[in-house]
């Protein structure tokens, strides 16, 4: 899924050059998908994520990738397919939460309370603007935080 979305978030600009670099893709397709303008160019974005993902980890996998991004960023309310972090701690922050190694979904502690505090995180589809607010709990947690980071996230648990 990382992977798969580390292509999905490359620069526009650099698209067509990745495509032809890390894909098997005949040059005909490669122009026919970058030829274009604006929000289209997210296509080529997906074919370059899928392509190079389906070659260093099998077709399986990209189709995983590709299905979980899709519920993940595509406003599904399937969760099932997106990556899950099981955390430790029966209790947390949620400024320690997006910090966590396992999520690091910000740089410092700085960051991730004025990023909270402007509204780029949500838990379960709501967003939470306190980063004192505490969760807790076994239940599985939907954390959005940003554009990029989507996890699913179990608190007090070993596993997944």
């Amino acid at each position: 899924f990382d992977y798969y979305q580390y292509w999905v978030s490359c620069d526009d600009r650099d698209v067509g050059k990745l495509l032809r670099m890390y894909t098997d893709l005949p040059l005909e397709e490669i122009d026919a998908l970058t030829k274009v303008e604006g929000a289209a160019i997210n296509n080529a974005k997906s074919r370059l994520a899928y392509e190079a993902t389906r070659l260093l980890h099998g077709q399986e996998e990209a189709d995983k990738a590709t299905k979980a991004s899709r519920q993940a960023f595509g406003g599904g309310g399937d969760w099932s397919a997106v990556p899950c972090v099981a955390i430790a701690e029966q209790e947390l922050r949620l400024v320690d939460l997006v910090t966590h190694p396992d999520i690091a979904a910000f740089k410092s502690k700085r960051e991730a309370r004025q990023r909270i505090e402007g509204g780029a995180v949500k838990i379960d589809g709501e967003v939470v603007s306190d980063p004192k607010a505490t969760l807790s709990g076994s239940e599985e947690l939907r954390l959005q935080a940003g554009k990029k980071i989507r996890l699913r996230v179990i608190l007090g648990s070993a596993s997944c």
